[in-house]
């Protein structure tokens, strides 16, 4: 009855009234299965905007730069045997400067960042995300220490390119 109650509700709402969004989130391990964890802050930003009446994501293009003028420490943070020496070869293979590999001091990182210190390095980071497939900027406020334009931490949610 109540989702007769819903579709009674919807009728005659045009499709140009209907906005869709997918979840933030990331694919992570539980019990030994893939399994979707809802990014929480992404979350609360979404519905943020949603409940003030804005579109779920902002549709804007982001500022990319060549990818070879800039360089990457690249850091495994999730655990994942080789996972930063995988990455170093597909970044490069794509014409980045990858200047340093290696592990965090821990594997607790479930999502992949993709960290920058200022403004001015941001497009540079964006180009890493977008070639990468996986992961979230990060405007680094003092939290991470990197002598490199970009900090790349592989986390849980990384998977290796076929």
């Amino acid at each position: 009855s109540d989702a007769l109650s819903l579709a009674e509700g919807l009728k005659g709402m045009g499709a140009d009234s209907v906005t869709g969004a997918l979840v933030p989130g990331y694919v992570t391990q539980s019990d030994g299965q893939d399994v979707y964890a809802v990014s929480n802050s992404s979350w609360s930003e979404m519905m943020d905007r949603v409940d003030s009446g804005q579109e779920p994501a902002e549709q804007t293009r982001e500022a990319t730069t060549d990818p070879g003028s800039f360089t990457i420490t690249l850091k495994n943070g999730g655990g994942i045997t080789g996972a930063a020496a995988s990455m170093e070869s597909t970044l490069t293979s794509k014409g980045f400067k990858v200047s340093e590999t290696g592990n965090t001091d821990t594997s607790v990182y479930s999502e992949t960042l993709v960290i920058y210190n200022s403004s001015d390095a941001q497009p540079a980071a964006q180009t890493v995300l977008n070639a990468m497939g996986v992961g979230r900027l990060v405007q680094n406020t003092g939290a991470y220490s990197f002598g490199t334009d970009v900090l790349v931490i592989l986390g849980k949610d990384w998977k290796p390119s076929s």
